[in-house]
C-alpha cells in the first residue's frame, strides 16, 4: 500500500496528495487505484487529524485540501497509439456555440462512461462559461490514466444532423484532450451491403475524431426508440434514439466488431 512507502512517508502533505493523485490511487484508503473514495470499503474513515472529519481524505493527506481531492471518472472509450481502425457508436451534429454558430463535430456514446467528456478546443471555440473548475482524473479501459488539473463544468446546445431543435447538454466536463480514434461511415458501401438498412437516413464523414462523449449521465439520450434488424443474428442493427440513428454492428463484413453512427 501507498501508506506504507518510507518515500511517499517522508514527502510532505501537499506532495503526498500529488504523488496520490497522479498514480489515481484512492485518497481514502492509499491502497488502490481501481476504485473511487465514495466506493472505497473502508467507509468508516476518516481524517481525524486536528478534528478534521474529511471523509474522502486519508490523514497521510491532511492540509490536502477538500477541493483538491480529484474527481475519478472511469470510461470504457479506447485510447489507441496506433493507426488501427476501431469504430464506435457515433452521431455527427452541430454544437451551437454561445454565438449562435454551429461546429459540426461527432459524439461518442460511451455506456460504460460516468460523466459526459469534451474537448477544450470545443469550450473554447464555443465560447461557453464555465461553472465550475475542479480536478479530474479519467481512466481509460487500457488502464491509462489521464489527470486534468483544471477541468471545466459547463453546457451546450447539440443538433443532430437532420434534427430540427438542439437538445440542451447540461453538466459536460471540458478536458485538455479525449485523444478517440478517427470514426469514418461510408453510407453508400454500408446500405449495398446491408439491405434492411436501405432507408435508413444515414449521413457519411471520414476521419473524424470525437470531441464530445456522452456518458451515463446523459442516458436517457440514447435510450433505443426502435430497432431495425437484419435476417442473419450478425447483421448490422439501427437503433433510433433522441439523438438520431446508430448503427451497431459488424457493418464492413470484417471479422471484427464495429459500432457507428448518425442520425
Amino acid at each position: 500500500p501507498l501508506y506504507k512507502c518510507p518515500k511517499f512517508c517522508s514527502l510532505n502533505n501537499a506532495r503526498r496528495g500529488e504523488e496520490a493523485t497522479r498514480l489515481c490511487i484512492c485518497t481514502r484508503c492509499l491502497c488502490s487505484d481501481q476504485h473511487q473514495p465514495e466506493d472505497c470499503s473502508l467507509k468508516l474513515l476518516r481524517c481525524k487529524v486536528e478534528g478534521c472529519h474529511i471523509k474522502d481524505m486519508h490523514p497521510l493527506l491532511h492540509g490536502h485540501s477538500d477541493d483538491q481531492i480529484p474527481t475519478f471518472i472511469y470510461t470504457n472509450a479506447i485510447r489507441l497509439s496506433s493507426n488501427k481502425i476501431v469504430n464506435f457508436p457515433v452521431v455527427p451534429g452541430h454544437v451551437i456555440s454561445s454565438d449562435g454558430s454551429r461546429i459540426f463535430i461527432i459524439v461518442m456514446i460511451d455506456t460504460g462512461c460516468e460523466a459526459s467528456l469534451a474537448t477544450n478546443q470545443i469550450f473554447t471555440q464555443g465560447k461557453f462559461s464555465c461553472t465550475r473548475e475542479y480536478e479530474v482524473v479519467l481512466k481509460f479501459a487500457t488502464h491509462a490514466s489521464q489527470v486534468e488539473g483544471q477541468a471545466k463544468s459547463f453546457s451546450l446546445g447539440f443538433l443532430p444532423l437532420g434534427g430540427k431543435k438542439a437538445i440542451r447538454l447540461e453538466n459536460i466536463t471540458a478536458v485538455s484532450s479525449l485523444d478517440l480514434p478517427a470514426q469514418s461511415l461510408d453510407v453508400k458501401t454500408l446500405k449495398s451491403q446491408h439491405s434492411h438498412l436501405r432507408d435508413v437516413p444515414l449521413s457519411s464523414y471520414a476521419m473524424m475524431k470525437p470531441q464530445i462523449l456522452l456518458g451515463m449521465s446523459h442516458i436517457g439520450l440514447f435510450k433505443p426508440i426502435s430497432l431495425i434488424i437484419g435476417s442473419k443474428p450478425e447483421d448490422p442493427v439501427a437503433m433510433f434514439t433522441r439523438l438520431g440513428w446508430v448503427v451497431l454492428g459488424d457493418w464492413r463484413n470484417t471479422s471484427s466488431p464495429s459500432l457507428v453512427g448518425s442520425p
